[in-house]
């Protein structure tokens, strides 16, 4: 009798350990994947594109670049290897060619800002901004001024 008890009692254990082994597949199956659906994939790309709207084509490539925004114009200041500086007009979507750096300057690192003139009341002078310059390389640095009419 002892060996049927035993014999009754193995399978018992086993029936439970397959109960939970089943149970904790189930379990893992209704956890979320951090794989993405088709369907999200989609969803998202779609929000991607709501986000952003492609503009005209840059003028040059760019690389560093400065800008700096006054009112409705983006002014795009050099880069490295490239000495243009451009006007972007955001409402128009138009660029503008502005002007170049001297032939000497290197923009290797460079910063441009924005000087703000407290003193200036009229029109004429709300439209016209003084922009600084500052940097180059590690041998040859530069600080320069442009005054740029809107």
């Amino acid at each position: 009798m002892g060996n049927q008890t035993t014999t009754q009692n193995a399978p018992k254990k086993e029936t439970e350990q397959s109960r939970q082994i089943t149970t904790h597949s189930q379990t893992l199956k209704e956890l979320p994947t951090t794989q993405s659906s088709p369907e999200t994939e989609t969803e998202r790309n779609q929000q991607i594109n709501t986000h952003f709207q492609t503009l005209k084509e840059l003028p040059a490539p760019l690389y560093q670049s400065q800008c700096v925004l006054h009112k409705c114009e983006l002014l795009i200041c050099g880069g490295n290897d490239e000495r243009a500086c451009y006007s972007y007009h955001t409402l128009k979507n138009e660029y503008k060619f502005i002007c170049q750096y001297p032939r000497d300057v290197i923009l290797d690192g460079h910063c441009v800002v924005k000087l703000v003139d407290s003193n200036s009341n009229n029109d004429k002078d709300n439209n016209q901004i003084t922009l600084l310059s500052f940097g180059g390389s590690p041998h040859l640095r530069h600080t320069l001024v442009m005054k740029y009419l809107s």
